[in-house]
């Protein structure tokens, strides 16, 4: 009955990442179709900070707007595990130092048979995570900036098991002009022990990661990201993306993003169009180039000002 579950579970994450005992792996899931657009390269952006909750506080500092919230819905692995996740999140500046935000998602997977040790079906059971989350920006001066994000994740993997876990993120920014740099950590927090004993620990890692705005024309800025993480397991993530936007309405997006066995999400291309107009944003993302998670979509709708 477990060994179902559990390849429901490794479908969606790798099966080598549960290899170095790691768990909570959809908290690395990429919620935002605007970063998953870019393979993730978009972390250090300050453009789009409605999921800062699940990413990176420091650049709330840096948003030139008050407030940016979004609704978010999208089909991950659509050939496989068929996971349905939504997605809401709402970030703001308080002042001119702090900015706050708040954000939770839902994630319902796949159901599968239920068998018990004689081989009689049970019924049928459907693994879902959820993840809640709040943050502080601090623009600490006009150049540097400070987030830290507290977040609560829940993984029920199957009928008698279910993860849980408090998990922190840090995170430091430099700007300067159209220039974030940032680098910190994710997901700390103390390892988790299932209801078998079986200590798990959470995808802890350090990251690095720059955005660049580049003004080409009148009206017409190219945004440039790079994101990289290094997991205490070993796995490592690479990303790079483009952003190209006419007048700050119509947007197109594509990134590449490389992890290795080990790490919690992998080799993918993201590509997305977004359209935005007195406030209102829609956005989509497709992921391809890849069997597991190939073919994922996600929508949204915002508004910020």
């Amino acid at each position: 009955m477990k060994k179902v579950g559990l390849l429901t579970v490794c479908l969606m994450f790798c099966a080598s990442a549960f290899a170095q005992d790691m768990a909570l792996l959809s908290t690395r899931i990429i919620n935002d179709p605007v970063n998953m657009s870019m393979a993730g390269a978009a972390s250090a952006s300050s453009s789009n900070i409605s999921m800062s909750a699940f990413g990176n506080a420091a650049a709330m500092g840096f948003y030139k707007g008050k407030l940016d919230a979004q609704a978010s819905f999208g089909k991950w692995a659509p050939n496989g595990l068929m996971s349905s996740r939504a997605s809401l999140g709402v970030a703001g500046r308080l002042g001119k130092v702090f900015s706050l935000s708040l954000a939770g998602v839902y994630g319902s997977n796949q159901e599968y048979d239920l068998i018990d040790d004689f081989g009689v079906n049970k019924g049928t059971f459907k693994p879902s995570d959820m993840m809640f989350g709040s943050g502080i920006g601090i623009a600490a001066s006009s150049h540097f900036g400070i987030g830290l994000n507290f977040r609560y994740g829940i993984e029920k993997l199957y009928e008698d098991t279910s993860l849980r876990a408090i998990m922190v993120d840090a995170s430091f920014m430099y700007h300067n002009e159209g220039l974030n740099v940032s680098a910190g950590v994710r997901s700390l927090g103390p390892k988790i022990i299932d209801q078998s004993d079986k200590p798990f620990n959470l995808p802890y890692a350090a990251n690095l990661a720059a955005y660049y705005s580049l003004d080409i024309a009148e009206g017409n800025v190219l945004g440039i990201g790079v994101d990289g993480n290094y997991f205490l397991s070993g796995g490592i993530t690479a990303a790079a993306g483009l952003q190209y936007s006419w007048n700050d309405i119509i947007f197109a997006r594509a990134g590449y993003h490389y992890g290795t066995s080990a790490a919690p999400l992998p080799q993918f291309l993201g590509i997305g169009l977004g359209v935005k107009y007195y406030g209102v944003s829609a956005n989509v993302s497709y992921v391809t180039l890849n069997k597991a998670i190939g073919n994922t979509v996600a929508l949204s709708l915002g508004y910020s000002f």
